[in-house]
């Protein structure tokens, strides 16, 4: 008996450092697992911080090449335009001023004076233009009455046109008289210089 629980000492010592061994493997993936996350997040720590130094590098550079070039020699290109400006300005103010002249001595060169023959001339043939236009107008509107007794329900349509002809041919009556009355002052005008004569 004696042998068989020195037997089963044995057997449960064994036992307990197997069991110490998996608990040991246990304990040490635990802390492998915590090794593994701790490096994972140290990389992702440092790829941050190397991308964060590129960008800055980068905005650094072009920085460093998109500063201007000499604010003096831009400030000169600038007043260089603006010299070539004003010289084409002033050849066009020069070019200006001389059709001005131009056209000053082609107004100076009408000759303003006009003979009263002329003026009557053109006096009878607005006064034959305005009959022309009446007897037009008249016969427009003999035209669209005509046209209105042909259709039925055109009432109003004829009232309208007839209103719109009756007043052109006031208009024209009206446009007739004053050229009558000019043809009457041209008339008495000459009467007056024959008698000074």
């Amino acid at each position: 008996m004696a042998k068989d629980q020195d037997e089963d000492k044995d057997e449960g010592e064994a036992e307990e450092e197997a069991l110490v061994e998996v608990d040991r493997i246990g304990v040490l993936e635990a802390k492998l697992k915590t090794n593994r996350i701790i490096i994972i997040i140290f990389c992702f720590i440092c790829f941050l911080f190397i991308s964060v130094v590129v960008t800055g590098l980068v905005l650094l550079g072009k920085e460093i090449y998109s500063l201007p070039p000499d604010p003096l020699a831009i400030m000169q290109e600038q007043i260089d335009e603006l010299d070539q400006d004003q010289e084409s300005l002033g050849l066009k103010i020069n070019n200006h001023l001389t059709q001005v002249r131009n056209v000053s001595k082609s107004i100076n060169a009408i000759d303003f004076n006009y003979n009263r023959d002329q003026i009557k001339e053109i006096e009878n043939v607005l006064l034959r233009q305005e009959k022309d236009y009446q007897y037009l107008l008249v016969t427009l509107g003999k035209g669209v009455s005509s046209i209105a007794n042909m259709l039925k329900g055109s009432k109003r349509w004829k009232q309208d046109h007839r209103e719109r002809i009756e007043k052109a041919l006031e208009e024209s009556k009206r446009r007739e008289e004053d050229i009558k009355s000019m043809l009457d002052a041209d008339l008495d005008e000459q009467e007056e210089d024959v008698a000074s004569s």
